[in-house]
């Protein structure tokens, strides 16, 4: 595997938000061990999924788990942006991969983070809800499941396409982002029932852009970038 830099946001460095994804992690422990394939989800696009991806497995390697980050949002692929490229030649991806244009050695890559590997969306194919849904993600789940604690799926927003559903049935669980200020209620209930109808169960919600309460311990200051774990959800699996 070639090394690159990873690259956090800055908005993601205030403590307010590091405390947040400290808590995300804390839940994610205490799920059943068998919940280690999990996707990253939102309604729309510019709610924070990939950040929020990003931080959670940031957050994980950060305590000794051995973590897989994956760039599933092959229509409109924003990790590698986040990442500073430190080796030479032609960045390949999921796409590549699951193509069969790649192999995963080649599409494999390490990060400075101890302990933390990614694969990037790679270029951008006339088919990405086919390919998701196609066996090769089943066969390259095969043969990482093993090497890894966690792999975590950033995939496009379940509420503007179908590949999140495609992804879904692969996945142990799915964390589901809503930016509080973008979308109604109304629609989220509805991007939430979409996912539910895949039979994968949403162990969580992140509550972006929240605002603050009287009672939040949180400062003004730091009010507009906490994120909230909520309850888990009675997925009809």
């Amino acid at each position: 595997m070639k090394q690159i830099t990873f690259t956090i946001n800055e908005k993601a460095q205030h403590y307010a938000v590091k405390e947040s994804f400290k808590t995300i992690r804390a839940n994610l422990l205490f799920c059943s061990n068998e919940m280690k394939t999990i996707m990253v989800t939102s309604c729309l696009a510019h709610e924070g999924k990939t950040t929020s991806s990003i931080e959670i497995a940031a957050s994980l390697a950060e305590i000794d788990k051995k973590v897989l980050l994956i760039d599933a949002d092959l229509r409109k692929a924003s990790l590698l942006r986040r990442m500073k490229q430190t080796t030479d030649g032609t960045i390949v991806g999921l796409s590549q991969y699951l193509s069969g244009q790649a192999s995963l050695d080649d599409v494999l890559y390490e990060t400075q983070i101890p302990n933390l590997h990614v694969i990037f969306g790679g270029q951008c194919p006339p088919n990405p809800s086919e390919l998701l849904g196609s066996r090769m993600v089943g066969e390259l789940l095969e043969s990482i499941k093993d090497e890894y604690d966690y792999i975590l799926f950033d995939t496009a927003p379940i509420g503007m396409v179908i590949d999140a559903a495609m992804l879904a049935p692969y996945c142990d669980g799915a964390i589901f982002v809503v930016s509080v200020d973008e979308i109604s209620a109304k629609f989220a209930v509805e991007a939430k029932e979409q996912l539910e109808k895949t039979g994968c169960h949403i162990i969580g919600v992140i509550l972006n852009e929240a605002k603050q309460t009287k009672n939040s311990p949180i400062s003004k200051a730091h009010s507009k970038y906490y994120s909230h774990y909520g309850k888990r959800s009675k997925s009809k699996k």
